[in-house]
């Protein structure tokens, strides 16, 4: 369930001196904390305990949403990337954000399909990102989209899936990880982890992976622990993902992992993440 805007504004005011996937990590539990936290009613009207006279509960939403509406609306893409989109949402403009506002390159998620959408001008990329809602397979049901960072041609997506018990006593947390690119038409999980016990340290990374653009391509490098099944795991990738046209004139995404010694042949190692599934490439009309 997505928090209130009191639980976002708390989580917002504290990005600043957190890492983003710590953070990302973290956004359940501290939603909980949040709640605890939250003022006790008024049970008087006008409120004598606050200075607009409002209860302050419905005062901290307003301020909350004041300040987050004041970051979306700001020139700084990097502070809009600190908002996540929740899955849950019913406000359409939540479920969408500017990757890079000065692009008009943007990134919109529609749940009730399973997709995601990124959008720059009137050219519009579909991926699957996951199951329908009526989907008997379903496992995660809410999820979260972060934005890790961008550019005018690309953009690193997390997608957090908190602890769910989907079935009696059997439960599931994930986390992946993704890079699309607006070049290829594509996007390539490169990395995803998950837990499967009540109660579990989440599996997402401590440190944030490194994406250094390239001519014709990107490099990757992330260092860091997560949790897997309980125990501490190390996190080192280097891949590099080259764009290479095809014999029928398109172009893809290649990978190398470059921490194999020697050489060795593309889409082996770490690179074993794959596609998502590409719904479609569509240019939108100009109203």
């Amino acid at each position: 369930m997505k928090p209130s805007y009191l639980v976002i504004f708390l989580l917002a005011s504290t990005l600043s001196s957190c890492s983003d996937a710590q953070n990302a990590g973290h956004v359940a539990q501290a939603g909980v904390d949040a709640k605890s936290r939250q003022p006790t009613q008024c049970k008087s009207s006008p409120c004598p305990n606050t200075a607009s006279g409002e209860d302050p509960s419905v005062e901290s939403s307003r301020r909350g949403k004041q300040y987050l509406d004041a970051i979306i609306a700001g020139p700084s893409d990097e502070k809009r990337w600190t908002i996540p989109i929740f899955s849950d949402s019913v406000d359409p403009k939540e479920l969408e954000s500017y990757l890079i506002k000065n692009a008009d390159f943007r990134v919109r998620l529609v749940p009730e399909k399973g997709h995601i959408q990124f959008q720059k001008g009137t050219m519009i990329d579909v991926f699957e990102i996951g199951l329908t809602p009526s989907s008997p397979r379903l496992v995660c049901k809410d999820y979260t989209i972060n934005i890790v960072n961008a550019s005018a041609n690309h953009a690193v997506i997390q997608k957090q899936c908190h602890e769910v018990e989907y079935r009696p006593n059997r439960f599931r947390a994930e986390v992946n990880y993704f890079l699309y690119d607006r070049v290829t038409h594509s996007m390539r999980t490169f990395w995803q982890s998950y837990s499967s016990t009540k109660g579990a340290p989440s599996p997402v990374p401590d440190t944030k992976p490194v994406i250094t653009m390239l001519p014709d391509g990107y490099e990757l490098k992330w260092n860091g622990h997560y949790i897997f099944e309980g125990e501490r795991k190390k996190l080192s990738i280097r891949n590099r993902y080259t764009r290479q046209t095809q014999d029928d004139g398109t172009t893809s995404l290649t990978c190398r992992d470059l921490s194999q010694p020697g050489k060795v042949d593309p889409e082996t190692g770490a690179c074993e993440g794959g596609y998502l599934p590409h719904v479609s490439s569509t240019a939108k009309a100009k109203k």
